[in-house]
C-alpha cells in the first residue's frame, strides 16, 4: 500500500508520502477523504518497530469511517485474527478435527478457548518474569 498513489486535493502522490515525518508510534490522521483507486477514503498512519526484525515500518489503515481510532481498532482486531490463525493452523489444529455436531463443536471451542487464555497468560507471565 506504500507504493500506491493516491489523489489528494488534486495531487497524485505516494500513500508512504503523506506519512514520511511520523514518529514511532505516534499514529498521523488524515481528516479528509482521499482517492485510493477507485475508493473515497480516510487514513491513519504510523512508524512501529517490527517486534520480530526489530526494524521499523511503516502501518496504514484505510477506512470510509472517520478515522480517529482507526490504528487503535485495527490492533484490537489483530489479536482476534492471532487468535484464529493459532486456533485454525499454527497449534490447536481446529481444521484437522472432523466434528460437526454442533453441541460437541461448541464444547470443543469452549475448552479451546480456555486453553489459548491460559497458553496467552503463561506466555506474558514467562515474558514479564524471564525475559
Amino acid at each position: 500500500m506504500a507504493n500506491m498513489k493516491l489523489n489528494n486535493k488534486g495531487y497524485l502522490i505516494r500513500v508512504s508520502r503523506l506519512f514520511r515525518k511520523a514518529i514511532i508510534d505516534i499514529p498521523i490522521t488524515i481528516h479528509h477523504q482521499v482517492m485510493l483507486g477507485s475508493n473515497k477514503v480516510y487514513l491513519q498512519g504510523q512508524r512501529i518497530i517490527n517486534s520480530k526484525t526489530q526494524k521499523m515500518e511503516r502501518l496504514m489503515v484505510c477506512t470510509f469511517i472517520h478515522p480517529g481510532m482507526s490504528i487503535k481498532r485495527y490492533a484490537e482486531r489483530w489479536y482476534i485474527e492471532n487468535m484464529f490463525k493459532d486456533m485454525k493452523s499454527k497449534g490447536f489444529q481446529l481444521e484437522c478435527t472432523h466434528v460437526t455436531d454442533r453441541e460437541r463443536l461448541n464444547n470443543l471451542m469452549s475448552i479451546l478457548a480456555i486453553a489459548y487464555v491460559w497458553m496467552i497468560r503463561i506466555g506474558t507471565w514467562v515474558k514479564k518474569n524471564r525475559p
